[in-house]
């Protein structure tokens, strides 16, 4: 079983790498992916949205807080158990959730 200290990996990476196809995910998701991998990997609580440059808080930033904080953030390792309802407008696109408007 995987701690989670221990997640994600770059064997993670690695993995989603060869899942990758360019019909299923855009550019800008899949640099997005890039740039969360890289901070994952440094174990770094935020990155740089490389297509708006907010900030966003990584997987690591999330398990620090030990719980879903119900703001359906894009990264959220709780599946956005504590987000209302009304407001559960995402979609998990295979590598994080994006806004299905």
């Amino acid at each position: 079983m995987l701690r989670h200290d221990m997640m994600p990996t770059r064997f993670f990476g690695t993995v989603l790498s060869r899942l990758f196809s360019s019909s299923v995910i855009t550019r800008e998701n899949w640099l997005i992916h890039r740039a969360h991998l890289d901070a994952c990997n440094k174990r770094e609580m935020t990155y740089e949205d490389p297509s708006t440059s907010y900030t966003v808080i990584s997987v690591w930033g999330h398990l620090h807080r030990k719980k879903c904080c119900g703001s359906c953030c894009r990264h959220c390792p709780y599946g956005h158990r504590n987000v209302p309802e009304q407001l559960q407008t995402k979609l998990f696109n295979c590598f994080f959730y994006e806004s299905s408007r």
